[in-house]
């Protein structure tokens, strides 16, 4: 079955591990979802087929440190995402990790590293590819700077996104009020793009005093910021929105 086939519900599960969602949590998924998220009938839900994707996931050495950048790495995964049926009511659910982030082929982790590479070095959208992926399999720049760009957008109109960022990322208390200082100058020329990036480093901004400490700290963030994806049923719009794309119904259990 193709994911252009299923003609279902999107349901995305908060799940930030991609390694993991590989290797063991995808293909017993269905045991984890107690009932169906259209007509909540309970242990109804069967396995019927895998819809795989390929995405950018980030790898970090366990002490790595800003600004190791060459021993960061931008690996292309595939990705399983179930697709299960409900014996009651007939409806296909493709379950859908929430380390994905629709209209990118890049993982949370991978672009907010991404984000925060950019913002931190002296590195051009050219250059992070070169940095990141392997010379044999390196992603297009462009697939960087529009998902970069998209997160910076969104963060800067959403105002309601920003006021949850606030209440539930991570030790925001202990954390500085805009602009924080230390921050390099902006990289953007336009007005629009300046606009992005000052989304950007808005978001930003929770990890940016704990640069030293980004490995331990990272997975918290993403953690949470996972979950306010979820639980707002917020996503990040494409920053260049094709036309006539097929919209799935979503749901989700948070």
């Amino acid at each position: 079955m193709k994911v252009s086939d299923i003609d279902g519900i999107n349901l995305p599960y908060v799940y930030p591990y991609c390694n993991l969602w590989n290797a063991q949590k995808a293909k017993n998924i269905a045991q984890d979802i107690d009932a169906c998220p259209y007509c909540l009938a309970i242990h109804s839900l069967e396995y019927q087929s895998m819809a795989p994707i390929f995405c950018w996931d980030l790898e970090l050495p366990e002490n790595w440190q800003v600004p190791e950048w060459e021993s960061a790495r931008l690996v292309l995964k595939q990705v399983p995402q179930p697709v299960l049926r409900c014996c009651q009511c007939g409806t296909l659910i493709k379950v859908i990790p929430s380390f994905l982030v629709q209209g990118t082929k890049l993982t949370l982790s991978a672009l907010i590293f991404v984000a925060l590479a950019y913002e931190a070095s002296e590195l051009t959208w050219r250059e992070l590819p070169q940095k990141f992926c392997d010379p044999v399999n390196r992603m297009a720049h462009s697939t960087l700077y529009k998902a970069v760009q998209a997160l910076g957008r969104f963060i800067h109109s959403d105002a309601e996104f920003r006021k949850l960022c606030e209440e539930h990322l991570p030790a925001v208390k202990t954390i500085p009020g805009w602009p924080i200082p230390h921050w390099p100058p902006p990289k953007s020329i336009y007005t629009h793009t300046v606009i992005r990036e000052k989304g950007v480093r808005l978001l930003l901004r929770f990890l940016w005093p704990y640069q030293p400490h980004i490995p331990e700290i990272l997975g918290y963030f993403l953690s949470a910021l996972e979950r306010l994806f979820v639980n707002s049923k917020k996503q990040i719009p494409m920053l260049y929105p094709k036309e006539g794309r097929k919209k799935d119904r979503v749901l989700n259990t948070a």
